[in-house]
């Protein structure tokens, strides 16, 4: 029971807060594949206005735009590696929010973690960008449930150790430093879990944000933190900013009735059948 409890403790890591993008320029990544990245993790929000199934259509039709076998030779082995994994990322997340059982999801996801391990295991540590380290945990961490109970709590401290060597290489980048907050804050004390260390890293990645993208994710979960420490005014306050940054968001109106209803975000995560039972959804 332990074990399965902090499983899917873990799997909260991953939801909405999913690859963030930083102007810090890396050495192993080229201009163009940071550019890509950026356009891609600001276009994000604007996913959050639609339902999961028109999401997956849009999501799918900006790869083909943007991410086409042309498109490929303009970006580095690695950035290309990046950006598919993102694409990855956003439709296994709305696969999720389809149907947290959707067919689909573990054929899309298990053979890319394999890939990404793959990747990784090959290349030095020096050679690997922070980016490529963020994506490969955040991707583990959102197929934890996927995996059997042992192997999915080895990988939770893979997820933990790439975070950690990607805010090395990259300390102030903002989502880095959202995830791991969020891994200190789900861990429970005996794992090295600790409020005050999440609470530390969530202010890092609220002083660091400076695109759409950072900013609307960071102060959407950082809401939630603050929902969970008893501060509903603050939970409000960052609620709010992330709203005015996408008004039509669908995440942002189905928080505020979580918040309503005196339920947060990861309080749903790990009791979505209930909460949507009693919400009537």
């Amino acid at each position: 029971m332990f074990m399965k409890k902090n499983l899917k403790i873990f799997l909260l890591i991953s939801l909405f807060c999913i690859l963030p993008f930083s102007l810090i320029a890396e050495n192993n990544l080229t201009s163009n594949d940071l550019d890509a990245i950026k356009k891609l993790m600001n276009y994000r929000p604007e996913l959050t206005a639609k339902n999961p199934e028109e999401a997956l259509v849009a999501i799918q039709e900006y790869e083909n735009k943007f991410f086409t076998e042309n498109d490929k030779k303009n970006f580095s082995e690695q950035g290309n590696l990046i950006l598919e994994s993102i694409f990855v990322s956003e439709k296994f997340n709305y696969l999720y929010e389809m149907d947290e059982n959707h067919p689909e999801r573990e054929p899309l996801i298990i053979p890319h973690n394999t890939k990404l391990e793959t990747w990784i295991k090959s290349h030095k540590e020096e050679e690997i960008s922070s980016w490529l380290y963020f994506v490969a945990g955040d991707l583990l961490s959102a197929s934890m449930g996927l995996y059997s109970v042992p192997k999915a709590m080895e990988i939770g401290l893979v997820i933990k150790d790439y975070y950690e060597i990607a805010l090395k290489k990259n300390p102030n980048m903002p989502y880095i430093n959202l995830n791991l907050a969020q891994w200190y804050f789900h861990a429970p004390a005996i794992g090295g879990g600790s409020k005050k260390k999440a609470n530390e890293l969530f202010q890092v990645a609220l002083k660091n944000a400076t695109e759409k993208g950072e900013k609307f994710y960071v102060n959407l979960i950082y809401s939630q933190f603050m929902y969970d420490q008893k501060d509903k005014k603050a939970a409000t306050e960052y609620l709010n900013k992330a709203y005015a940054l996408q008004p039509d968001s669908q995440k942002v109106a189905f928080l505020k009735l979580l918040n309503e209803n005196d339920f947060t975000l990861f309080y749903y995560t790990l009791n979505r059948a209930k909460v949507e039972k009693k919400l009537g959804l």
